[in-house]
């Protein structure tokens, strides 16, 4: 329900004024305040791999050698948070 509702509150704008800037305005707002926690969860991720605080994936249990990705570098974060969980996401090469 939350998601059917939060869908018709940011289109009713575009579909009463049939604005393409309206609706550009809505796509990047929305994308600001996504990407934003988005990058946090990624940079806090990089963080706990470079103070060691996660196991390379060779050293973890078996049952958690797919949970986490490998050591992400901060190319990767920026990439992730930014472009790929939004127009290119993936399962397997999820940061977050």
């Amino acid at each position: 329900m939350f998601f059917v509702a939060s869908g018709f509150s940011l289109a009713i704008a575009y579909c009463r004024r049939r604005d393409s800037q309206t609706l550009a305005k809505i796509a990047l707002g929305r994308y600001v305040r996504l990407a934003l926690p988005i990058l946090c969860a990624a940079a806090f991720l990089y963080l706990l791999f470079a103070l060691g605080m996660v196991l390379p994936t060779e050293q973890r249990l078996p049952k958690f050698q797919a949970f986490l990705p490998s050591a992400p570098d901060l190319r990767d974060v920026i990439r992730f948070s930014t472009f790929e969980v939004f127009f290119a996401y993936s399962a397997a090469a999820t940061l977050v």
